[in-house]
C-alpha cells in the first residue's frame, strides 16, 4: 500500500479511547512484576531512577513535537493563495467572451474585445505562470508529505512510549498498594512513592495529548493537500486549456477539434476529482456545444478553492498554537513537580 494512503487510513481511523483500551488489555502481567523489582523498599535511588529513561526519552520527543509545532514554517501556504490570487485576477473574461448570447466560442467572433496579437501579448506569459503555480501546488503538496511522514514517526513513536509508561505506572501502583510492602514503607518513602507515581500520569497525560495533536496535524495537512488536488491540479490545467484554445479558434477557426479537445480536459478533472462534476458537466457540456460559462466556472473553482485553502491554513494554525501551548504548559507543570 502507498505509504501516503497508508497513513491517512491509519490518521482517519485512530481513536484515543479505543488504542488506550487496547495498550491497557496488552501490558503483561509478568512485564509489570519484572518492572516492579526494580523498586527496593525505602530504597530512595530506586525511587528516583524508576521509569527515569522512558521519561527522558518521553521528554525528548515532547521537545521535538513542540519545536516543530512552534517553528513550522506556513508562509509558503499564503504566498501559495497570494500567487493564485494573482493569477486569477491577471484573467479577465472579457477578453475572450462576447457579451451578446451565444456559445462559449462567439468568443472567436470579429467583435472580440482584443484582436489576436494582443491576447497572445496579454496571455501568453499568464499560461506560463499557469504553469509555475501548479509546479508550486505540488511542491508544497510534497512538503506537506514530508511534513506527515516525519509526523507519522511521532506519532507511532508516541503510542509505544505511552505504552512503556504505562507498565511503570502500573508496576508502581500494585508496588505501593501491596501490603506486604506497605508494612516495612516508612512515611517519607510513601510520600515519595506518591510523588513519583503523580509524575508518571503526568508524563502518560503529556504523551496522550502530544499524540492527538499529531494526530490533528496530519489531518489538517491532508485536508490541504486533498483541497489543492481538487481545485487546483484538476482546474488550473482546464482553465488553460480553455484560454490556449481560444488562440487557437480564433487563428484557424478550428471549433470542432477545440470542442473535443476541452470536453477531454474537463472529463480529466472529474476523473482527478468527480465531486467537481455537478460545478462542471451541468453548466458546459450541452451537446456538442461548450457554453461561454467554461472559463468563468473555471475561474469560480479556482477562486473557492483559495478561500477554502486559507480556512484550512488558519485552522491549521490556529491548531498548532493551541497544541503547541497545551504541550508547554503539561512540560512546565511537570518539571516544577520534579
Amino acid at each position: 500500500m502507498n505509504l501516503d494512503i497508508s497513513i491517512k487510513n491509519i490518521v482517519q481511523n485512530f481513536d484515543l479511547n479505543k488504542n488506550i483500551s487496547s495498550i491497557e488489555g496488552e501490558l503483561a502481567e509478568s512485564e509489570i512484576d519484572s518492572i516492579m523489582l526494580q523498586l527496593k523498599p525505602n530504597d530512595f535511588n530506586s525511587l528516583f531512577s524508576y521509569g527515569a529513561n522512558i521519561s527522558k526519552q518521553i521528554d525528548i520527543l515532547s521537545n521535538k513535537s513542540i519545536n516543530f509545532f512552534k517553528n513550522d514554517n506556513m508562509k509558503s501556504t499564503t504566498e501559495l493563495t497570494e500567487k493564485l490570487s494573482s493569477f486569477i485576477s491577471k484573467l479577465e473574461p472579457k477578453d475572450f467572451i462576447n457579451e451578446n448570447k451565444g456559445s462559449f466560442f462567439n468568443i472567436f467572433k470579429k467583435d472580440t474585445k482584443l484582436p489576436l496579437d494582443e491576447l497572445y501579448k496579454k496571455y501568453t506569459p499568464i499560461l506560463y505562470e499557469a504553469d509555475r503555480v501548479i509546479v508550486l501546488v505540488k511542491s508544497f503538496q510534497a512538503q506537506l508529505k514530508n511534513s506527515n511522514e516525519y509526523l507519522y514517526e511521532m506519532f507511532q513513536k508516541s503510542l509505544a512510549y505511552y505504552a512503556q509508561i504505562r507498565k511503570y505506572s502500573r508496576a508502581l501502583d500494585k508496588f505501593k498498594n501491596d501490603k506486604s510492602v506497605l508494612i516495612n514503607l516508612d512515611d517519607r518513602y510513601k510520600d515519595m512513592l506518591d510523588k513519583k507515581y503523580h509524575n508518571l500520569k503526568m508524563v502518560e497525560n503529556i504523551i496522550l495529548q502530544q499524540t492527538v495533536a499529531i494526530k490533528n496535524m496530519i489531518s489538517n495537512n491532508y485536508a490541504i493537500c486533498e483541497n489543492m488536488n481538487s481545485f487546483y491540479i484538476a482546474t488550473i490545467p482546464l482553465l488553460k486549456q480553455c484560454v490556449s484554445n481560444s488562440f487557437t479558434l480564433k487563428k484557424q477557426s478550428l471549433k470542432s477539434k477545440s470542442d473535443e479537445l476541452i470536453k477531454k480536459q474537463i472529463q480529466e478533472v472529474l476523473d482527478i476529482n468527480p465531486a467537481l462534476g455537478e460545478k462542471l458537466k451541468e453548466n458546459l457540456i450541452k451537446s456538442d456545444v461548450l457554453e461561454k460559462d467554461t472559463l468563468l466556472k473555471t475561474m469560480e473553482i479556482l477562486k473557492n478553492g483559495i478561500a477554502k485553502t486559507e480556512e484550512l491554513n488558519d485552522k491549521r494554525e490556529k491548531d498548532l498554537e493551541k497544541e503547541s501551548n497545551k504541550l508547554i504548559e503539561l512540560k512546565e507543570v511537570i518539571e516544577l513537580n520534579i
